[in-house]
Parts: structure tokens; C-alpha cells; sequence
């Protein structure tokens, strides 16, 4: 069971309704998170991290928070000077080489991390970009000197994640599993591009209903979803649409179609995670597409056979059908009618026994959904993410919502 606040640096937010008062606490809690890692890690990472920035290691290294400014000696004595943007996005933010900035004392850093060789100005943001009037004055503090300009660095908080994944199994077991708690807390504040899945996220449909996890499973979807229409490359599939994932519900799904929600008047298609794993599917659930399905199970049967006998031989998958209740104004639940296999459904000894059946369960319920549906277990997901933080499991998926793209295509357009 998931709980965020074993973690080390996840923090308890109070009763803040003002966004901007979250949002900065965010930031000033996730800079300590980081300059935390660094200071009680130890030296290797220190250096790693350094060189990453493109500095040389230095004999002893010092960290402040949230202070103005480490003097204006030290400033003019080191020889590098950087001042370092760890943004959600990185941009094109270029500081003007003046010196002559009025600070109003609001642009106070949020970090240092120097020596007597380097010093490195940090400002972080975690929702929008940069204040260019704010960097400018951190630039014109680190310009002590006109001959020694400081270096302007952008990285992303999925860059941060990224690098201290990279170096974490080169660690002993205290200084990875502070690295570990760090990475974690970038994830679960929803700070890095798409890392894959993991049993908490799995898990959490067993006891659905903590808020923290629940928003932090919908950004995973929406970034997952986001990794998975790049790829898709058919203009049917010009946007998606994340489920609002309610408290006690046991899936989140995320929809793919036409922009605007007029996906829902076509076949399309689905991908929901579960406790059991992730699931693929075609989602055939408004009056004017499911018509269309009875029209083609009465009148093309031979030509449905065909494409989904040539999908199940790629991999096997079901056909759900569920009944519709409506149970207030424009609001519906489905129940479950009918779960069939590929494999009987194609059964030659069964000649059209099991079509036949399918068309008339399609036939008599009057607000019939109609599925095509591919499960890949959750252990399946999970050692995939492992492997390369999901890269090779949404080129597996993708794989999968191109085979389908056969059946959504023959539904959409028959005549």
C-alpha cells in the first residue's frame, strides 16, 4: 500500500487553498530535496553530479538554502560561475549581460551549492517557466567581474530524475536508497516525463480511494498517454482523453479518437490500467457505432471473421459485451453480460455458433458495449519498466493499438 509520507522528502501541505502558496512551498521543499540528496549522499555523487554541469571537482564543497547571496569575495574570487535553471521545461530564456539590475530583494536564490573554485546559483520552478526579471538579477549577482561572465544552465526536473537513476546502481545500499527516496518523490509530484509502472500503482486499485495516489496515477495515464499518440501516426488519433479516475473506481482509463470527446461516436480505442495489468481495447459504446456493428455482424460476417481471425493470430484477445444502465439523467453503469475468447469464438467446429450468439446478445440489449480487449499482466509491466523506465513496454502496447486499428477502421467505415 502506497503512502507517501514514508518517504523522506515527501512533506505533509496543510489546508493551503492559495495556489501560488503551494506551488512555492513545492518548490522550496523539492530544491531541499535535492540539495539534501547531494549533501548526505556522499562525494562520488557530488562529483557526478558537478561534472554533469561541467565543473571540476573541488577540494570542499558547501550548500545554502534560501540565502541571498555567499559574499561578494567569494563571488569574485571563483573562477566558474553558473547559474542553474531546474525548471518543468526547459526554453530559450537568454540572461542580458548587465550589471546594472535594481534587486528588489524578493529574487532571493534558492539555492547554492560552490567552493572556492565554483560557485553555482540554483532557481527552480516547478509549475511554468522563468521569471526573466528575477534570473536577470541572479545573473547580475554572480556578475562580479566583466571578464569572467557566468554560464547559464537549464535542466529539467526530468533531467535531474534521469541522471540520479543513471548513477544510482554504481552506489552502496545507504547512498541508493537515498537517491531511491529522492527519485521517488520526483514521481509521485508528478516532476518527470514517463517512468513507467510500478506495484503501487497496481495496487492501489485493491484499496482505491487516497487522493495523493489518485492524482498521481492520473498524471502517469496522461503522460503515458501522451508517449503513446506520438506514436500512433494515424490522424484518427489526434488527441486523448484521461478518465477522472473517481475515488472508488477499480480502473484508469485513457481514451484516444478524434479532439473533443467525438471519439466516443466511433470505434476507438482505450488503454486502462488495473490491479491485473494494463489493458488494450477497442470501445464500441454509443448508439451510432454499436447500430453499425449489428449491421455488420448481419451482413458481413465472412468479412469480421476475416480481420479479427487475422488479429488473433498476432495475439489472442476477448470480446466483452455489457449492458448500459442508465442510472441517472445521462449517467450510466455497466454490468456485465458476456465474456468471449478469440480462440472459441474462431472455432471451426463451432462453424458461426459463437458470432451468431455475439449478434444476438448485440440484438436484444438495448444499450449494449461491445469491447475488444488485450490484457498484459502487471508483472509483465512492471519488469519492462524496470528495464528501461517503459520505453520498450509503450512500443509494445503501440504494437498492439496498431493491430487493433483493422477492427476500428472496418467499423468506422462501413457503409
Amino acid at each position: 500500500m502506497t503512502d507517501f509520507h514514508h518517504n523522506i522528502f515527501y512533506y505533509y501541505r496543510g489546508a493551503i487553498k492559495d495556489n501560488r502558496v503551494r506551488e512555492r512551498q513545492l518548490e522550496d521543499n523539492t530544491t531541499k530535496a535535492l540539495i539534501n540528496t547531494l549533501q548526505y549522499s556522499n562525494r562520488i555523487v557530488v562529483n557526478k553530479f558537478l561534472k554533469w554541469l561541467g565543473v571540476q571537482n573541488s577540494d570542499k564543497i558547501h550548500f545554502e538554502l534560501q540565502k541571498k547571496t555567499i559574499g561578494d569575495t567569494k563571488l569574485k574570487r571563483v573562477q566558474k560561475k553558473i547559474l542553474l535553471g531546474i525548471l518543468p521545461n526547459t526554453g530559450k530564456f537568454k540572461p542580458k549581460k548587465q550589471t546594472n539590475f535594481v534587486t528588489d530583494g524578493k529574487s532571493r536564490p534558492d539555492a547554492w551549492i560552490y567552493s572556492d573554485d565554483f560557485a553555482i546559483l540554483v532557481e527552480s520552478k516547478v509549475v511554468g517557466y522563468v521569471n526573466p526579471n528575477q534570473m536577470n538579477q541572479h545573473y547580475s549577482l554572480l556578475t562580479t567581474d566583466k571578464s569572467n561572465s557566468p554560464q547559464y544552465i537549464e535542466k529539467s526536473w526530468s533531467d535531474i530524475h534521469h541522471f540520479f537513476c543513471r548513477i544510482s546502481n554504481e552506489m552502496d545500499y545507504h547512498v541508493q536508497w537515498i537517491i531511491n527516496q529522492f527519485t521517488q518523490y520526483l514521481e509521485w509530484n508528478s516532476m518527470t516525463d514517463f517512468v513507467g509502472f510500478n506495484d503501487e500503482i497496481f495496487d492501489y486499485f485493491f484499496h482505491p480511494g487516497d487522493e495523493e495516489t489518485r492524482i498521481w496515477i492520473r498524471e502517469t495515464m496522461k503522460k503515458f498517454a501522451g508517449k503513446l499518440l506520438l506514436q500512433l501516426e494515424d490522424p484518427f488519433y489526434q488527441s486523448y482523453n484521461v478518465g477522472n479516475l473517481k475515488s472508488n473506481d477499480d480502473n484508469c482509463w485513457v481514451a484516444f479518437g478524434p479532439e473533443n470527446k467525438q471519439y466516443k461516436n466511433w470505434a476507438h480505442q482505450t488503454v486502462g490500467v488495473y490491479s491485473a495489468g494494463l489493458e488494450i481495447f477497442v470501445n464500441i459504446e454509443l448508439k451510432s457505432v454499436v447500430n453499425r456493428l449489428r449491421k455488420i455482424l448481419l451482413e458481413s460476417q465472412d468479412q469480421f471473421v476475416k480481420i479479427i481471425s487475422a488479429l488473433h493470430s498476432k495475439s489472442p484477445f476477448f470480446i466483452v459485451v455489457n449492458e448500459r444502465r442508465e442510472i441517472r439523467p445521462r449517467v450510466y453503469k455497466a454490468h456485465l453480460v458476456t465474456r468471449l475468447e478469440s480462440e472459441y469464438l474462431l472455432k471451426k467446429d463451432l462453424e458461426k455458433d459463437g458470432l451468431h450468439f455475439l449478434e444476438n446478445i448485440v440484438k436484444k440489449i438495448k444499450l449494449p458495449q461491445i469491447t475488444l480487449s488485450i490484457l498484459i499482466d502487471r508483472y509483465t509491466i512492471i519488469e519492462s519498466s524496470k528495464i528501461d523506465q517503459g520505453q520498450t513496454m509503450i512500443k509494445s502496447v503501440v504494437n498492439y493499438m496498431k493491430s487493433f486499428d483493422s477492427v476500428v477502421k472496418f467499423i468506422n467505415e462501413y457503409n
